[in-house]
């Protein structure tokens, strides 16, 4: 196991420009951070220099052959979460929240990650819902205190939790109840409100994961907007097939060629034609949605296994703990130096050029894939020595 900081401090020990023992200053720490996961961008596009796969699945739509890729963040917005509650109340955005994208889909967002500022969102939580709701009066029949109040009227809006904003200014998320006059607040009321001059703000989003902990102060949360199919956008497509999931043919895999070349994909004349499942597939890397098209147009929703380039992941801190297969901590370490040498005035040794390359070279070697081999069906050559066939033919 290694941290960005262990890699970072041998980048530099590797061009004289760290000393052991000696602190390191949190200014070059955060360039040399950046720095790290800018080089790790760029060797997620060395296809050799990446360890291994991913296998993805999903599931084709019938009669739909171009399908968008990706999950790239769509924006952020701010809301208050409530500790064992799935709603985040209170949301509001500088820009008005638009949860989709222009793709296949129009307005598709169902799916999309979210993460906040506070990590009180439990990690792989999505979203589940939008409601854009409004902010109105209310008021409650004397000083609200405590953790309960009555308002004036029964609610007449939907039950669930909003926010409320009380005339000191306090926020609380509270649990309104259909046609019920009773409020319960997320928290016991610590200022000194009066009963009139409130507001409820009853905008949420709902997501699939629980709060940890309820926000009084208001969080930033960030929400992705996914494509058709929503694992992170690949650089690569290696190879991919369709597993039967019902019928006769159950769990039979049906491979697919995946082509980088659009150009061979518009060869096509008619792309809308039918079939059970796809024999080709064109992948174009477009950015931020990858565009997956396929031949024939899927006639059933099969089960689909995308092989696509692992992705190097960044270090989000200097303190990230990751486990590197065996090799690339001495490859980041002797290639960062290399990246690291003109930002500090060092010129990199002959002996480090040569290490840098002597390790790439080690895992590339390790990673290139073999040639396929020629193959055949068996059936095609056999002997015909012991049935008596070459009669008919002279043995030609």
């Amino acid at each position: 196991m290694t941290t960005a900081q262990d890699i970072i401090t041998g980048a530099l020990l590797n061009i004289n420009a760290y000393a052991p023992g000696q602190a390191l200053d949190s200014t070059i720490a955060s360039l040399s951070l950046t720095s790290l996961n800018d080089l790790l961008d760029s060797l997620s596009n060395d296809q050799a220099f990446v360890f291994t796969q991913n296998e993805n699945i999903v599931a084709w739509t019938p009669g739909t052959f171009i399908y968008t890729v990706g999950n790239p963040v769509g924006g952020t917005f701010t809301g208050y979460t409530i500790s064992g509650q799935p709603t985040i109340v209170g949301v509001t955005s500088v820009v008005p929240i638009t949860f989709g994208y222009t793709g296949v889909v129009a307005g598709q967002f169902l799916g999309g990650n979210l993460s906040d500022t506070s990590a009180l969102i439990p990690s792989a939580s999505t979203l589940v819902s939008y409601n854009a709701g409004s902010t109105s009066a209310i008021t409650f029949t004397g000083a609200p205190t405590g953790t309960t109040a009555n308002l004036t009227a029964p609610w007449a809006g939907t039950t669930g939790y909003y926010l409320i904003t009380f005339s000191d200014g306090e926020t609380i998320p509270s649990l309104f109840t259909h046609l019920s006059a009773a409020v319960t607040f997320a928290s016991a009321i610590t200022g000194t409100p009066t009963a009139g001059s409130n507001q409820v703000n009853t905008t949420t989003v709902t997501m699939t994961g629980n709060a940890t902990a309820t926000q009084t102060s208001l969080d930033t949360i960030t929400y992705t907007n996914p494509g058709n199919f929503s694992f992170a956008r690949p650089l690569r497509i290696r190879s991919g097939y369709t597993r039967v999931t019902g019928g006769p043919g159950l769990g039979l895999d049906y491979h697919f060629d995946v082509q980088q070349s659009i150009e061979r994909y518009n060869e096509i004349g008619f792309k809308g034609v039918a079939g059970p499942w796809p024999y080709q597939a064109c992948w174009q890397p477009n950015f931020p949605y990858g565009t997956l098209r396929i031949y024939p147009n899927p006639s059933i929703a099969g089960e689909v296994h995308l092989f696509t380039d692992y992705i190097l992941s960044e270090f989000p801190s200097l303190t990230t703990v990751v486990n590197l297969p065996q090799g690339y901590n001495r490859a980041l370490k002797k290639l960062l130096g290399l990246e690291l040498a003109p930002t500090f005035g060092k010129t990199p040794s002959p002996l480090l050029i040569g290490q840098a390359k002597e390790a790439k070279e080690m895992l590339q070697d390790l990673n290139t894939s073999p040639v396929t081999t020629l193959r055949y069906d068996s059936d095609l050559v056999y002997s015909r020595h012991t049935d008596a066939g070459w009669i008919m033919s002279g043995g030609l």
